[in-house]
């Protein structure tokens, strides 16, 4: 679902009938968790079938993810680990990562921590009916909370890719995963096609820009910006403060290219009076 750029400015939680409203957090709801929090709710939001399982296959994260499980729940999470390995390719599809992570508790307990904070409504989950549960407040004739909401397996995903577009983030998840094929043909015809997109052998990760750290980002703004500062910058969205860095660097560009047109003339007829005006080219959006 994309999400058109009007709403994704605005402060307006945005509703999802039979789910919930997700809201975009300022930057003072970050400071109030910490950076480190945020960082992580992001990083568990990220998480699919792959990265989930690359890290139960690295011995030393696995056991520091499972150190404080008891043995009857790791015991249930290689048993399901196992079971998803086992299958071929056209039964894997199927498969998301909903289905494996609610046999997981401190995985499930991660994603409902994150949903807490990114929703506007409470967010519980229950293990007899294997969803997450939301209320917005609303009580029965007897006091008791009235569900208001659900976010089960078919319905996830779309959260989740809500969530992060609000956040100008995205989970660019394979195309072909969980894809619907007919048959084991299909099926190994998929697998061909995602092995010739992307070989065993990857190449090293580019090292991140430390400039684009949302930290560095509020600083720079702060100080570069016509009218935000350090004081009033903390009342906007991560998603505001990613679309105005944005914009300022096009009115940079414009403000440049006006000086060197006034300087020298236009005789090529190269400069563009609608330069600060562009549309935004973010590839998350």
């Amino acid at each position: 679902m994309k999400i058109d750029y009007f709403t994704l400015l605005s402060y307006e939680p945005i509703r999802l009938e039979g789910v919930g409203s997700v809201k975009s957090p300022l930057l003072s709801d970050i400071a109030k968790v910490t950076m480190a929090a945020y960082s992580f709710y992001l990083s568990v939001l990220l998480m699919d079938i792959d990265t989930y399982y690359d890290l139960l296959n690295d011995e030393t994260k696995a056991k520091s993810h499972f150190s404080r499980m008891s043995d009857e729940d790791k015991s249930l999470v290689l048993k399901v680990k196992q079971e998803y390995e086992s299958i071929d390719e056209l039964e894997r599809s199927k498969i998301c990562f909903f289905d494996l992570m609610i046999f997981d508790p401190k995985v499930r307990n991660d994603v409902l921590t994150a949903l807490n904070f990114f929703l506007e409504e409470d967010v519980e989950y229950i293990e007899e009916l294997k969803v997450f549960a939301t209320y917005d407040g609303s009580v029965d004739e007897y006091g008791k909370r009235v569900i208001t909401g659900y976010i089960h397996r078919n319905i996830y995903n779309d959260v989740v890719d809500i969530i992060l577009q609000r956040l100008s983030c995205s989970n660019k998840k394979d195309e072909f995963d969980n894809a619907k094929v007919k048959n084991k043909k299909a099926a190994k015809m998929m697998e061909r096609i995602k092995n010739g997109r992307y070989p065993k052998k990857q190449k090293q990760k580019p090292k991140a820009d430390e400039r684009m750290e949302l930290g560095n980002i509020i600083s720079s703004l702060s100080t570069h910006h016509k009218s935000l500062n350090m004081t009033s910058i903390w009342s906007l969205t991560v998603y505001q403060v990613m679309d105005q860095f944005a914009r300022q660097r096009y009115e940079d560009s414009y403000e440049t290219s006006l000086r060197i047109t006034t300087i020298h003339g236009d005789k090529e007829k190269k400069f563009n009076s609608g330069q600060w005006y562009s549309l935004i080219k973010n590839e998350n959006n």
